[in-house]
Parts: C-alpha cells; sequence; structure tokens
C-alpha cells in the first residue's frame, strides 16, 4: 500500500480534531464527576452547585430553608473605610464549614464578596429554629470569639415549590431587616418585609425630604413644678409622606444616623426654632424653647460658629435658645464636643443635658462643661412605685441642684408622679400629666391664655 502524500494535511487535520475532540470529552465527564462528588460532600460550594442541591430537594420532598448570612463591616479609620478583618472573614468560613460537617446545615456557598448562602433541608419547625441554633452554638464556642458581627435571615420554602432563586432574595431581605432591627436572626414573614419596603423608601428620600421641607415641628410644655405655668417647651421634628399619615420619629431619626444626615436634618431643625422664638420674642414673650442634636453634629469643628450665624441670621436672643445634649449618644469626637459647649454656654445658649440616667456620659458632663437643666429621663420617673425607685430619684435630683443646676422631670404622667416629684425639689415638669406635645398653633394658645 502507497501512502498518497496528496492528502496529507487533511490526515494531519483529522487527527488533531480528533485529539481535542477526545480531549474536550474527557475533561468535561471529569469535571462532571468532581461536581456530582463536590455535592455530595460537606464544606462550602459554589452558589450554582448550591441551587441545584436545593432544587433537587423539591424533586425529592421535604422540607426546605435558604438562609442569607449577612456579615457586616467594621469602620477601621475616620474616613469610614469599611471592610471585613480577613482573620474574623476566615474564622467565621471555618464555623460554617463545621456547621456543615454536623449536618445541622445542608451546604452553604461564598457570595456577595463577605456574606454566605446557605440551605437547610429539615421539618419546618426545626429549620424555624436555625438562627437559635446558630447563634447558641457561636456563643458557646471559644474558638469562636473573633468573628464578624453578622445577621440571618431565614426563608422556608412552602409548598409551592419555590425555586432557589426567589428562596435567595427572600432570604436577603430577612437579613436586611434583622440588621436594621438589631436582631441576630429572623425569619421570613410579609409584615415584616412590608415595614422594610417602607424603611427603604424612607431611606431613598430621606434627603429630599429635608430638602423640600417635609418636616413639621410639635412643642411639649414644660411647667414649673410649683406654680404649674408653662415656662418653655421643647421643639420636636415629625414627618408625614404620601405612603404614610405618620412616621414614627424613632424610624426617621434611624435613617437620618444611618445616611449619615445628622448635621443637614439638626440645622434644618434648628432654623426652625430660631424662627420660633424669634417670632415669640417680638409678641413680647420670652419662654426659652429647646432644640436636640445629635453628636455627631455637635462634635463638629464649625458647630458653635453654625449655630450662632443661625441665631443671629434670625436677631433672636441666644439665651432663649436651649441646646440638648442627648446622654446617650456617644458619637463624635469628644475633645471638640467638651470644647464645643463651653463655647455653646459661653455665647450665651443654655444647655440642658437630656434623658440622664440612661446612658454612660451623664456624670461625667456635669463635670466637662456648664449645664443650666439636667432632664431626669421617664424610666427613672417610671419606677417611682417602688422604693428602690424613689431613693434613685430623690438623690439624683439632691446631687444635681447641689451643684447649682435646675432639675427637669421627664414623662411624668400621674398625679402621684407628680406629687412625689415635686416633694423632692422638682424644679420643671415635662409629660403627658399636663401637656403631651401639641402643634405650634396650639401652643401659641397655651401661651396666649396664661399671659392674658
Amino acid at each position: 500500500m502507497t501512502f498518497d502524500y496528496e492528502y496529507e494535511y487533511l490526515w494531519i487535520a483529522a487527527v488533531c480534531i480528533v485529539t481535542v475532540g477526545l480531549l474536550t470529552l474527557a475533561f468535561l465527564l471529569i469535571k462532571k464527576s468532581m461536581c456530582a462528588k463536590k455535592e455530595t460532600v460537606s464544606g462550602l460550594v459554589t452558589p450554582l452547585m448550591l441551587s441545584r442541591l436545593f432544587d433537587a430537594r423539591h424533586r425529592d420532598g421535604g422540607d426546605r430553608a435558604v438562609i442569607y448570612v449577612n456579615v457586616c463591616r467594621a469602620p477601621v479609620s475616620d474616613e469610614a473605610d469599611y471592610r471585613v478583618d480577613k482573620t474574623l472573614s476566615k474564622n467565621f468560613e471555618k464555623y460554617i464549614n463545621r456547621l456543615i460537617s454536623s449536618k445541622r446545615i445542608a451546604a452553604g456557598a461564598y457570595i456577595d464578596g463577605n456574606n454566605y448562602v446557605l440551605a437547610g433541608f429539615d421539618n419546618s419547625e426545626n429549620l424555624k429554629k436555625l438562627g437559635e441554633t446558630f447563634e447558641k452554638t457561636v456563643m458557646e464556642d471559644p474558638d469562636m470569639s473573633s468573628i464578624p458581627e453578622y445577621h440571618l435571615g431565614i426563608y422556608i420554602c412552602g409548598d409551592e415549590g419555590e425555586d432557589f432563586g426567589s428562596s435567595f432574595i427572600n432570604a436577603k431581605k430577612a437579613a436586611k431587616y434583622a440588621f436594621l432591627t438589631k436582631k441576630q436572626w429572623v425569619v421570613y414573614n410579609p409584615e415584616d418585609m412590608a415595614a422594610l419596603s417602607e424603611h427603604d423608601f424612607l431611606a431613598e428620600s430621606m434627603e429630599k425630604f429635608i430638602e423640600d421641607d417635609a418636616f413639621y415641628v410639635v412643642i411639649q410644655p414644660i411647667v414649673d413644678a410649683k406654680t404649674d405655668r408653662v415656662v418653655g417647651g421643647e421643639m420636636l421634628s415629625r414627618l408625614t409622606c404620601a405612603s404614610k399619615d405618620r412616621v414614627m420619629p424613632a424610624q426617621f431619626i434611624e435613617i437620618i444616623r444611618e445616611k449619615n444626615l445628622h448635621r443637614q436634618f439638626d440645622y434644618y431643625v434648628f432654623e426652625k426654632c430660631c424662627r420660633w422664638a424669634a417670632m415669640r420674642a417680638e409678641a413680647g414673650d420670652n419662654r426659652v424653647v429647646s432644640c436636640n442634636f445629635s453628636r455627631v453634629t455637635q462634635s463638629a469643628k464649625t458647630f458653635t460658629g453654625d449655630i450662632i450665624g443661625i441665631a443671629d441670621k434670625y436677631n433672636v436672643r441666644r439665651d432663649l435658645i436651649a441646646i440638648e445634649v442627648t446622654e446617650h449618644d456617644i458619637s463624635g469626637n469628644n475633645d471638640i464636643f467638651i470644647e464645643n459647649m463651653k463655647a455653646v454656654h459661653e455665647a450665651g445658649f443654655r444647655l440642658y443635658i437630656d434623658d440622664f440616667g440612661t446612658g454612660v456620659t451623664g456624670f461625667a458632663d456635669l463635670q466637662e462643661f456648664p449645664v443650666d437643666v439636667v432632664k431626669i429621663d421617664k424610666t427613672i420617673i417610671d419606677n417611682l412605685d417602688t422604693e428602690k425607685g424613689r431613693i434613685i430619684c430623690k438623690n439624683t435630683i439632691e446631687m444635681v441642684k447641689n451643684l447649682n443646676m435646675k432639675v427637669l422631670c421627664e414623662g411624668v404622667e400621674t398625679e402621684k408622679q407628680r406629687r412625689l416629684v415635686e416633694e423632692m425639689g422638682c424644679d420643671l415638669i415635662q409629660g403627658f400629666y399636663f401637656y403631651g406635645p401639641v402643634s405650634v398653633s396650639e401652643y401659641k394658645e397655651v401661651l396666649d391664655s396664661e399671659n392674658s
């Protein structure tokens, strides 16, 4: 047999094509074998593998859950450069692998940069307890003392055959709700998700609400404990929007913190406060009105100059404005904060310490800068029915008065509370026993009636 060199190149091409085809086929078979093996062993897999396991479980029958693990980032510099420490992240991954090996979790995948998604296969009651099991195991394991903050969202599938994709989205929503409500874990339910949708809407719209002057103010009168006459008031913010008749203050304050809108919001409300005080002063009314600020705003280097500028803009007497210092809020640079409070007082503004008795800064504040009024928190007033509560309240009032400061008791709601705090030497009272927050027009009527 003779070889026809005319077809030499065709023969070579054919051999190459067959060789490449065989190698490709072998590679695909090996990959498929490895994937199949990987899906049946413990450890982190790819999201695609996890999806296959999850959907296959529905075909086999049995309850299923998707668990989204939101690993929180921590600030590592003043410029808010957020990241998760690599060592903490590795510890967390080891912990998840340990759960998978112990069969408490079927499988898990690493996603979203720092977060994880897990699948659980069990009866629905046990699946609902996954968050509790997760948290308990972390707390009991000494090796897990160094892991980042985390929040779990658990979505338990119904009988409708929901796929992995939609279940993943719902688990992620539940994790976000856990983060916003400061819970370690949350099992998905539609009512919570409706609240989350509202939160997202408010968060997206908050800056525009401030720019569009969507907030209005109410004033809660402050009463002289001896005469029961109104001697001033605290200005408070309220918000209404198209999606809801009223947004609770705790809701929008939390969003203002999340969005870092403290200064923009605080100065916006302070302008309203100064405008009101100037208008009342023109009418011959010199009662003090107080305004709240976050410590983030009060710790800014420009704070003193900013509020002096706003007050002078409305030509209002500074001693008619009280700046409230929140005790439980310890954000911001403390050294700058203290210097600002001293400068604000020297500039003629009054200083009130709010919520005294609830935080960690109150006693330090009493020593660091001059204070005109200390507002004893409602939680102390609520315990006047107990002997310990009365001792704490009485001694707190005596201590403040010995420092030559006035005492205001917040949250006074009953005749018994009013009588007790008056007997203990309280100077000022604020609470629903006399007045709740009222509209500006209603507050004006109260003042006018007392002036007549």
